[in-house]
């Protein structure tokens, strides 16, 4: 089986930057000739990400018959690009022979064979560009400026640090922005949006940009906001106006601009801080929180 520059770069030494190992055409004709193999990688493996141009650096097909399975940048010294798609052998699609998961500047990385699904992406300490399949997928940020998008599947989104943009697509989905100024798009679904981190006066907003009140949920973590009792949101503490109006107003969501409070005490002896800004106008209720 040959293969080509198919992505537009070809391999900039003899020492790394070419095949590798089986390419995903190699595995669907192996396949066609003798049967799938089924026996293969079943336990929980994680498929790290080459970091350096090293000798022997190259391009591997993944072929993993089992367990729950991890691509990882975490070791990165840059970005990385992970996608948990699987190759569609599908003649003249671009993603034929599956799409390439590397680090920006490495010539080297895996593809991942028809038929093989890799639940999760680990990013890294970088501006990381990670998108999952139509398995339940759990895709992690870490640090920089993170892309990460769900596809199909109940998901499950983790910013880590940095300004990320969080899109979860279809499916009941879970995002988790991180410190930051992130930006949450649940998509279709009932999808979760869980504000774990402190915030205070001076932190950056994060943004949901399509709460649906029927069907999404925001959850706060009790350790961050202590005011609040782990469970539902007690009717009695939560308000819409641009200001708590007595002292059992924990939050509050002024819906003329759209900014979500949270006040340790609704006295104002404690300055509200924002949690996060959603669109104007909803009818929010307490129902739409739950305290975890």
């Amino acid at each position: 089986m040959s293969y080509n520059a198919g992505w537009n770069q070809a391999p900039r030494s003899s020492a790394y930057g070419e095949q590798g190992g089986l390419g995903a055409l190699d595995i669907a004709a192996l396949q066609a000739l003798y049967g799938v193999n089924t026996a293969t990688a079943l336990g929980d493996d994680v498929y790290d990400l080459p970091s350096q141009n090293t000798v022997g650096t190259g391009w591997t097909s993944i072929w993993d018959a089992g367990g729950i399975d991890t691509i990882s940048g975490v070791s990165a010294r840059n970005g990385v690009i992970i996608n948990l798609q699987a190759a569609s052998l599908v003649e003249g699609d671009p993603a034929a022979g599956g799409y390439a998961s590397r680090q920006w500047d490495v010539g080297g990385g895996y593809t991942i064979a028809h038929g093989v699904t890799i639940e999760n992406a680990y990013g890294g300490p970088s501006d990381d560009l990670l998108t999952g399949n139509g398995a339940d997928n759990l895709l992690v940020g870490y640090g920089g400026d993170d892309v990460l998008r769900g596809l199909a599947g109940n998901d499950i989104l983790k910013g880590g640090s940095g300004d990320d943009r969080l899109f979860g697509n279809d499916g009941d989905d879970t995002l988790i922005g991180g410190s930051g100024s992130d930006v949450l798009v649940g998509g279709p679904g009932r999808d979760v949006f869980v504000f774990a981190s402190k915030p205070s006066a001076r932190s950056p907003r994060d943004k949901i940009a399509d709460f649906n009140v029927r069907d999404d949920t925001i959850h706060l973590e009790n350790g961050i906001f202590k005011a609040l009792k782990v469970g539902k949101l007690a009717k009695s503490a939560f308000w819409v106006g641009q200001q708590a109006h007595d002292a059992g107003d924990r939050i509050i969501y002024d819906n003329k601009k759209g900014v979500l409070y949270y006040d340790a005490d609704g006295r104002g002896e404690s300055m509200a801080v924002t949690v996060t800004v959603l669109t104007k106008g909803l009818k929010l209720t307490a129902a739409d929180f739950f305290v975890i």
